[in-house]
């Protein structure tokens, strides 16, 4: 059976000790655990077992977390969403009924809990990973008949900057500087033609100044963002490999920006260093 420790690490290998801190500091450490102990305890058939233990965790969680401050809520829901995202799939897994009746029944049983106490369920799906999120929403929209989790593939970029000059000399730069391996590669993630296939090569150590870099083009209005229900580091996300076929982004992208952020000398290295390549370009607004 996983222990809470191994469904942490399937999630933030490097961050196992530093998430359960954080859970047990406020309060919540017995709750998930509570949860990881029950799905591993269901038969895989009694979807009202399901059900009643989705219901109860999301009551005691959100009542624990209406009782603190804006950035330790927000923190907090981002750790317990992607855990508990992670148990949603640990229970497909286990489940003897289609995912649609399991995924319709827990879908319809979030929802019901939330109206009864007032809380927004769109807020709350929102703190899933994306396919989870997008797999319940899918069961409130449609009858759970046939849906299933899919991965998209059709993410990419436009360059929303005034010149089109200025994506070329922004990816000649990052070649220089052994960031990418291939200019032609990362031109193509700017176009609605890229193939699924499509992988931007990226050398791993320079993995969070690639993030700081397409935070700061968003912040310029330099970039637009395409695919379903894409945010602005999707693409980035979807695409980007190291120099040896590796996923360059393994984690949620949210928990690295928060990371960067905090160190503030990092950070501000990293944005002058942006800038530095970015200076001069416009929007076309």
């Amino acid at each position: 059976m996983k222990s809470i420790r191994d469904v942490i690490a399937d999630i933030w290998a490097n961050e196992v000790d530093n998430t359960l801190n954080q859970l047990e500091d406020f309060g919540f450490l017995g709750d998930v655990n509570h949860v990881v102990d029950s799905v591993q305890s269901w038969d895989g058939l009694d979807i009202t077992y399901v059900e009643a233990l989705a219901s109860s965790t999301l009551t005691k969680i959100n009542t624990k977390l209406s009782q603190l401050d804006f950035n330790e809520k927000r923190t907090l829901r981002y750790t317990i969403g992607n855990i508990m995202s992670r148990l949603f799939v640990l229970l497909m897994a286990k489940s003897q009924v289609s995912q649609a009746k399991l995924g319709g029944g827990l879908a319809k049983t979030l929802k019901t809990t939330c109206k009864l106490h007032n809380w927004n369920y769109d807020e709350l799906v929102k703190e899933f990973q994306h396919e989870v999120a997008q797999f319940l929403n899918s069961q409130i929209l449609s009858p759970p008949e046939s849906k299933e989790i899919t991965h998209s593939s059709t993410y990419y970029y436009k360059w929303t900057g005034d010149r089109k000059g200025d994506l070329v000399d922004l990816a000649v730069r990052l070649k220089d500087n052994g960031i990418i391996k291939s200019q032609n590669e990362f031109q193509k993630l700017f176009t609605n033609t890229s193939k699924g296939n499509l992988s931007v090569r990226t050398s791993k150590e320079h993995r969070d100044l690639v993030l700081v870099l397409f935070d700061e083009l968003k912040t310029a209005g330099l970039i637009a963002w395409f695919g379903h229900r894409a945010k602005h580091f999707t693409p980035l996300k979807a695409r980007f490999v190291d120099f040896e076929g590796n996923q360059l982004i393994q984690v949620e992208v949210r928990r690295l920006m928060f990371a960067i952020r905090k160190n503030s000398t990092k950070h501000a290295e990293l944005k002058r260093i942006v800038h530095s390549w970015t200076n001069g370009f416009k929007d076309s607004r």
